[in-house]
């Protein structure tokens, strides 16, 4: 009977480009440093004597491979929006994409399952300039005969989402400083100064005396 294999290991290209169906190219900075896959499928013909052979695919699933990379620029201010878009238009209009630059047994064609993004920094006109995008991805099979499947197994009870941390902006203060001033630079308004005060309170024992070198959240504007 076939068994579902688990296969992880490490890249060693430094630069992984991925190509979509149909046009299109995107390069990742950096290779993925670590992927995993789960391959427990195969399409196999099983010959009946006087009778059209048999198609069916064997193993649990298709192939599935997985991993995280980091995407963003050395200077912070210059936002990666549009590679985020361009991936999640591949994904949403259900589109095939290869790779270059990962081991060989992942050089066919996928389809991006899922792929959350965690953003990590943001530019100061609020688009996305750093973040983690984590692929899942199936593989994407060229295959149009009869094939038989056994019954699928129940589905998992979903995990319950992981709530998101708040990405914030933060100020360093600097001499002159005082909070409805950063306000004002910040969120447009100094009278806001206490939406300030009440996400730092950790950091701020008096409101009236702040001090050069504490970093601030900015709340969102």
């Amino acid at each position: 009977m076939p068994t579902t294999r688990i296969i992880s290991g490490r890249t060693t290209s430094t630069r992984v480009r991925i190509q979509a169906q149909g046009g299109g190219t995107r390069d990742l900075p950096v290779a993925p440093p670590q992927w995993s896959t789960d391959g427990g499928a195969e399409i196999v013909q099983l010959e009946r004597p006087g009778r059209e052979a048999l198609t069916r695919i064997e193993g649990p699933k298709k192939d599935t491979l997985s991993f995280s990379v980091a995407l963003g620029n050395i200077d912070w201010t210059t936002s990666i929006q549009h590679q985020i878009d361009w991936l999640t238009k591949q994904r949403d209009e259900g589109r095939r994409i290869k790779f270059s630059g990962m081991p060989a047994q992942f050089s066919g064609w996928w389809h991006i399952e899922s792929m959350p993004v965690e953003v990590t920094q943001m530019t100061p006109d609020h688009k996305i300039s750093r973040a983690t995008v984590s692929f899942s991805l199936v593989a994407a099979l060229d295959f149009t005969g009869k094939v038989q499947r056994t019954p699928p197994p129940p589905p998992k009870k979903p995990k319950a989402p992981k709530a998101k941390t708040p990405v914030y902006r933060t100020h360093t203060v600097v001499s002159g400083d005082w909070l409805s001033k950063i306000a004002g630079r910040y969120l447009g308004d100094i009278n806001r100064w206490r939406e300030i005060y009440n996400l730092n309170k950790d950091k701020i024992k008096n409101p009236d005396l702040i001090f050069p070198g504490q970093v601030f959240k900015i709340p969102p504007k």
